[in-house]
């Protein structure tokens, strides 16, 4: 069931990074029929890096990075779009949160 509601927040966070960053472009954009949107997945202790052809709805994976196990994965955008923000905590308690910055 936690893995079910995990895959569920990643396809939400996926749809906000989507809809907050329309117009991103970046060394991919020339090989898409318009510009490239980003989606981030988390699955397990991967984050995965997709470029996105919005047209053509084609995904191509960019990138991967292994992150710290946690649980409640959260990511989020900066404002610029230059890192990524992941928080999550130790175990399901929820005593200790983290919080780690990307460069994208």
């Amino acid at each position: 069931m936690l893995r079910a509601a995990c895959l569920c927040l990643i396809v939400s966070l996926s749809i906000v990074v989507c809809a907050q960053n329309p117009n991103s472009q970046n060394n991919f954009a020339t090989q898409s029929s318009s510009a490239v949107q980003v989606v981030y997945v988390i699955d397990g202790a991967t984050l995965t890096t997709y470029n996105v052809d919005p047209q053509a709805l084609y995904a191509t994976q960019v990138g991967t990075i292994t992150l710290q196990e946690s649980t409640y994965p959260t990511i989020v955008p900066s404002a610029n779009d230059h890192f990524i923000y992941y928080r999550a905590y130790d175990d399901t308690s929820e005593s200790a949160q983290h919080i780690w910055v990307y460069a994208t």
